[in-house]
């Protein structure tokens, strides 16, 4: 991409040069930009906010600028348009069909009490349509932090010390008296006051697992996966609520 890119730089020049010394762009050089531009535009539409890894940072502002530049070129409703025609590897039909597919996996939530917690709304929300547009790694680590959110709020009326407490009978060792209450911990106190039965505890825990792969080793989950993990989460979220 960063070769691409600096090529693309080198032709727009061209282009100012030809026009300030009324001279004509060669027809190859004019080929080779419309074939890298188009080249670009697709990387670009497909893979937004996409990262690109320059080793010499000192290009990467004129980078930017021919990034900018490019977007200038096409404008909206042309980018619209070539979607709708197939455009960009058949982007709009590939999630079409993707979203079509989706639409009847996610069944709703029923749930008999109303969270109290306005921010309940809007991670739920945002896990699903994460899911919804294929965003699998972000659906299951913002459904992640909504279990974890809720279970602290159902716990908060324990002090430290006492939660410590329930964590040394627990796993039977002293060394737990000095442990932070992380979520690990939190599911399993959750299960002993039960408010979590054992199955949701085992499907909390597989989530948990899950999510530390996606956030600390780079682990890239499947639709079928991360469907089924937040599936359990639902069920999970009907016993808590109902």
């Amino acid at each position: 991409m960063e070769k691409d890119l600096l090529r693309y730089i080198e032709l727009l020049i061209r282009i100012i040069e030809s026009v300030r010394d009324s001279s004509e762009l060669k027809e190859s050089e004019s080929e080779e930009l419309n074939k890298i531009s188009k080249k670009l535009i697709e990387f670009l539409i497909t893979n937004p906010g996409g990262l690109i890894f320059i080793e010499n940072k000192e290009k990467i502002n004129a980078l930017k600028f021919a990034v900018k530049k490019l977007f200038e070129l096409y404008p909206p409703d042309e980018i619209y348009e070539e979607i709708l025609e197939g455009g960009f590897g058949g982007l709009m039909f590939d999630e079409l069909d993707a979203y079509a597919y989706r639409v009847k996996k996610l069944m709703p939530t029923f749930l008999s009490k109303r969270p109290e917690n306005d921010e309940f709304f809007v991670y739920y929300n945002e896990a699903m349509r994460c899911w919804l547009y294929g965003l699998n790694n972000s659906s299951i680590i913002i459904v992640t932090s909504l279990l974890e959110n809720i279970l602290k709020d159902m716990l908060k009326n324990f002090s430290q010390k006492e939660l410590l407490k329930i964590i040394e009978i627990i796993r039977a060792d002293e060394e737990y008296r000095r442990v932070q209450i992380n979520f690990e911990n939190l599911i399993d106190i959750a299960e002993y006051k039960g408010i979590l039965s054992n199955k949701s505890k085992n499907s909390s825990h597989d989530l948990r697992k899950i999510r530390n792969k996606i956030v600390h080793k780079g682990y890239n989950i499947d639709s079928d996966k991360s469907l089924e993990l937040l599936t359990n989460t639902k069920e999970i979220l009907e016993e808590l609520f109902n």
